[in-house]
């Protein structure tokens, strides 16, 4: 469709061909796998004063409930759409489409569009939107992908052995990169390390600039309107990346038609690599990993923090590698601040936020977890355990013992004091105070007769 028609159509002089490219909206793709600092980044670029852009946002997580909009900045003056429940580059694909046609009506109020995938998708479908799609193709450029990598975990994630026919999702997300974000190389210091995740990117992906950040912290201006996405260069490796592969699976329309999560992605051949890293020789009727799933919910109400962080720990202990990304904001009794948790793996990471809660919003916790093998039941009802229900059993005033490495007797000075329960003044001759972070006789006891 795409050549046939260029050979049809009269000679374009450069300056029309540059004044049509001009007019259309440039989209930068955001992507990385699980917990790689793709949210950090866009947070990142929202609040950079340096750029002078504004624009509209399309998230995407894979779970029933959305975590990632309540995480970002709400300082900035962006739109965002969120595209819900499902992996972008499968089975709501046809979601996005209508998400850039509508936004198409709102042109005027924003310089650019900005998508972040969920960690599990492969680019190559979503970067096929802007080609294949003949109307996105004339409102809308693919300005570049930009691929976050995690430098504690990218080798293992590259490596990972998949079922047959399943997708290595973190080899397509470098293998389409127009750059690379080597991330968190504060966390692994050794330059030899880093030169060695440095040289299996370039292995997969030669042609991409590697720029190494701490806390997705890069110049916004080196991502955005850089004109990166290179079709040749794609469909040297993928050549059959202008194949329509929702033809094999959804009606013109787009819509649907009996199929799930699995079906045919249809990149064809791909070279990535070696076979340690790719073991798909072929993308057609390529899949997710099935083992890999996402567990999330929410409750209106509080929580109490400190329940939570025990909670997860015991998770984290159990669950190890299997879990590939968590993350969550939540409402903690007594404070006006979010309270944000995420965490990749064993390495958790959870505080206080700037964002407050508004008087008129809804106080609620909502968490998502993805990992293989997942429990949902038993998250879930080890999430719901922490939600505060019932009242404190002791009083302003109130006499009671703190166990601060021994049993002391002390007086409640304050309650829900910096999200603890209680505040405690104890009796130990300095009127030293204590809080007692659980409502628990391990914590805090009525005293002894």
């Amino acid at each position: 469709r795409f050549s046939s028609a260029a050979a049809v159509s009269p000679p374009i002089s450069r300056q029309r061909m540059a004044a049509a490219e001009e007019k259309r909206v440039p989209v930068t793709v955001l992507t990385g796998f699980l917990g790689a600092g793709k949210t950090t980044l866009l947070n990142h670029i929202l609040n950079s004063p340096d750029h002078g852009l504004r624009f509209a946002i399309i998230e995407n997580e894979f779970g029933d409930v959305g975590v990632d909009d309540k995480v970002l900045s709400e300082k900035a003056d962006e739109e965002i759409i969120e595209v819900m429940n499902g992996c972008i580059c499968c089975t709501v694909r046809s979601d996005l489409v209508t998400s850039l046609k509508n936004l198409y009506a709102k042109v005027a109020q924003f310089d650019g569009v900005i998508i972040e995938t969920t960690g599990l998708a492969d680019p190559a479908p979503v970067a096929q939107t802007f080609f294949i799609n003949e109307e996105i193709q004339e409102k809308y450029r693919l300005d570049g992908i930009i691929t976050v990598v995690d430098a504690a975990h990218i080798l293992l994630r590259l490596g990972e052995k998949k079922p047959e026919g399943a997708v290595n999702e973190a080899c397509e997300q470098v293998a389409f990169a127009d750059r690379i974000l080597l991330n968190k190389t504060d966390v692994v210091k050794e330059e030899s390390k880093l030169k060695e995740i440095e040289r299996e990117l370039k292995y997969i992906n030669p042609s991409a600039p590697i720029v190494r950040c701490e806390h997705s912290k890069v110049d916004p201006m080196s991502l955005l309107k850089i004109g990166a996405f290179d079709l040749e260069r794609v469909l040297d490796f993928d050549p059959d990346f202008l194949v329509d592969g929702e033809k094999q699976g959804h009606g013109a329309d787009g819509k649907e038609h009996g199929h799930d999560h699995d079906h045919a992605h249809d990149h064809g051949e791909h070279e990535c690599g070696d076979d340690e890293h790719c073991e798909h020789e072929s993308h057609k009727s390529a899949h997710h990993d099935r083992n890999v799933v996402s567990c999330s919910t929410k409750f209106e109400g509080e929580l109490q923090v400190k329940k939570l962080e025990r909670w997860i720990s015991e998770i984290v202990q159990e669950l190890g590698a299997d879990l590939y990304r968590y993350k969550g904001v939540l409402a903690v009794k007594g404070m006006d601040q979010k309270f944000v948790f995420q965490g990749v793996g064993m390495m958790f990471s959870g505080g206080f936020s700037d964002t407050v809660w508004k008087p008129d919003e809804t106080r609620e916790c909502r968490f998502v977890f993805i990992g293989k093998y997942l429990d949902k039941q038993k998250l879930i009802e080890g999430f719901e355990a922490c939600k505060l229900d019932t009242p404190l059993r002791f009083k302003v005033g109130d006499i009671v013992e703190a166990n601060v490495g021994k049993w002391v007797r002390g007086k409640i000075l304050k309650v829900w004091d910096e999200g603890n329960p209680y505040r405690i003044e104890l009796e130990d001759g300095k009127a030293t105070n204590c809080w007692g972070p659980m409502d628990d006789d391990r914590f805090v006891r009525a005293p002894k007769a």
